[in-house]
């Protein structure tokens, strides 16, 4: 266990990489492309935006969302992990 004087803080992508990012996500219609910008648009975990269903994106509820929950071939990193994103703005 690293000592607590160790510990390093992780610091966000500037908004403005983020923009590029998701400018030349749209250039190319491509899966790849949409896991970058769903990850980029929300800030899921890649494994996250990976191991999604079908069903777990609802665009046809008064609030679009996306369903995180565990699959039998994705698991989530902790319970807490379970949560609904609401797709707004």
């Amino acid at each position: 266990m690293p000592n607590k004087g160790d510990i390093s803080t992780r610091q966000p992508i500037p908004v403005d990489n983020l923009r590029i990012i998701q400018q030349r996500c749209q250039t190319t219609d491509d899966e790849p492309r949409w896991l970058v910008a769903l990850i980029s648009d929300t800030g899921m975990r890649l494994s996250e935006a990976a191991g999604l269903a079908r069903d777990d994106v609802v665009l046809d509820a008064d609030i679009p969302q996306v369903i995180i929950l565990p699959h039998p071939w994705r698991r989530l990193k902790t319970n807490g992990s379970e949560k609904l994103l609401h797709l707004v703005g």
